[in-house]
């Protein structure tokens, strides 16, 4: 659902960044076709002009994919604009006036199994003479081609930051989904005494859909305090921290493992004062032997 959301917000914000005009719109906002490798499918998006006047209207096609925070990106590399075609090159709409274009995707016989987004639209031509501002509306289509799913997640990294004597702790981690779809994901973390007592659990906000071949990077803060769940002071001491990943339609899970320790300031002193106590009695024991 967040995903779905953060697509519209491409639509009505970054991809139309001259919406407060509204010069232009289209629809639907959305595709989803499952083609099969080797075939093709038309996608129709129909045009309208909702401002006073002509505007000139060319094609646009562009890749899609999200950056480790989640957030959709253009993606300008992307393999799947190698497989649009569209039947027009030019138009001009007049005031009131609507259009429907239609774009062809072959998927090739080889294409790897698995969902590919990208967008197709139309763009805002340059006057002559003029710098384009790059204003483009886009139907997101999300292309499923035909083959074995494989879901396949994994942790590349997951670390504790934060010294000794810091009550602040920092853990972060990246994951990647090494597969060929699409997946919803959600990740908890625990913490544990040298007793094996959960002493925290809480989920990590790592969203909730990756795509394929996609990393996602997370972090999340832990203030050493009293236990809610012992209800007991955190004492110094080694913990463990178990991060759980769920992942794919089957419900699979992956965990990894990191320890930490906190010694608080105070121990220190104690320390000092041990040793100095230790010292002492020391000290004084080889006195009386010496006959001092």
């Amino acid at each position: 659902m967040v995903m779905k959301k953060i697509f519209l917000i491409i639509l009505l914000g970054i991809l139309a960044p001259t919406l407060g005009a509204r010069a232009f719109s289209l629809s639907p906002l959305k595709y989803i076709f499952s083609v099969e490798r080797g075939e093709s499918t038309v996608i129709t998006v129909t045009l309208n002009n909702y401002e006073s006047g002509v505007i000139a209207l060319e094609p646009a096609v562009v890749g899609m994919k999200t950056d480790k925070a989640g957030r959709p990106v253009y993606d300008s590399t992307a393999e799947v604009i190698g497989w649009v075609k569209s039947d027009w090159n030019f138009i001009n709409l007049k005031e009131g006036q609507g259009q429907k274009v239609h774009f062809l995707v072959t998927v090739p016989a080889g294409a790897y199994p698995g969902d590919y987004y990208l967008g197709v639209g139309a763009k805002r031509v340059a006057g002559v003479g003029a710098v384009s501002i790059g204003e483009q509306l886009l139907t997101v289509v999300n292309l499923k081609v035909a083959g074995t799913a494989r879901e396949d997640l994994v942790v590349k990294k997951f670390e504790v930051s934060g010294k000794f004597f810091e009550k602040n702790k920092k853990f972060n981690l990246e994951i990647e989904n090494k597969g060929n779809v699409e997946m919803p994901i959600s990740a908890v973390l625990k913490i544990s005494d040298w007793r094996g007592r959960i002493i925290l659990e809480q989920p990590v906000a790592v969203g909730n859909k990756i795509l394929p071949l996609a990393s996602r990077v997370a972090s999340t803060d832990f203030v050493i305090a009293r236990s809610e769940a012992t209800r007991q002071s955190i004492v110094p001491g080694l913990y463990q921290v178990d991060l759980t990943v769920d992942y794919g339609l089957t419900k699979q899970k992956i965990t990894a493992v990191e320890n930490f320790w906190y010694v608080p300031t105070w121990t220190l002193g104690v320390l000092v004062g041990v040793i100095i106590l230790v010292g002492l009695i020391i000290f004084i024991k080889n006195r009386k032997n010496f006959g001092y």
